[in-house]
């Protein structure tokens, strides 16, 4: 029970699509403009994984439920990644996109050529740095032998140099 009169919420947004597409646009600039800005940065890939990981810390001490309420509504509306990126970022996708790729891609290029990362796609990279991508790559790391040569890497892509 929020204690909110239904007919006002009904007003302002005239339906539950409406409310929820609201709460979501919220949501998401609580959180992504900052993650979206650092991996964007010329930061080293390796303290944009610290940034991020910080910022994502400092949400969840706020706000436990919102990266898995954002990745929910991802989830079952794929559409809303637009809507996403657009209300995060105040530009389209795929400005966002195309910037922040194109940095991540040529800092992974450059640690894969000095062998200090495996290959990886920009945006599995970025997968990997949410909440959601952290806990499926050790869920599965956790069943992988030890002598498999993996390390405990934030992006799930690291390995350790001989």
């Amino acid at each position: 029970e929020a204690g909110v009169n239904p007919a006002l919420l009904h007003y302002y947004f005239r339906s539950k699509a409406r409310l929820a597409q609201a709460v979501f646009e919220r949501a998401a600039t609580q959180l992504l403009p900052a993650v979206v800005a650092i991996l964007g940065s010329d930061v080293e890939l390796e303290q944009k994984v610290e940034q991020v990981i910080d910022v994502e810390l400092r949400q969840l001490a706020k706000t436990p439920y919102l990266p898995g309420y954002i990745l929910s509504e991802l989830a079952h509306h794929p559409e809303r990644a637009a809507q996403l990126f657009s209300a995060a970022s105040g530009t389209t996708p795929s400005a966002v996109g195309s910037r922040v790729f194109k940095v991540l891609r040529a800092q992974i290029d450059q640690r894969v050529k000095a062998g200090r990362m495996h290959p990886n796609a920009p945006e599995q990279f970025a997968i990997n740095l949410s909440p959601r991508g952290r806990w499926s790559w050790r869920s599965s790391a956790s069943t992988r032998p030890a002598s498999t040569g993996s390390s405990n890497g934030a992006a799930g892509s690291w390995h350790r140099s001989s």
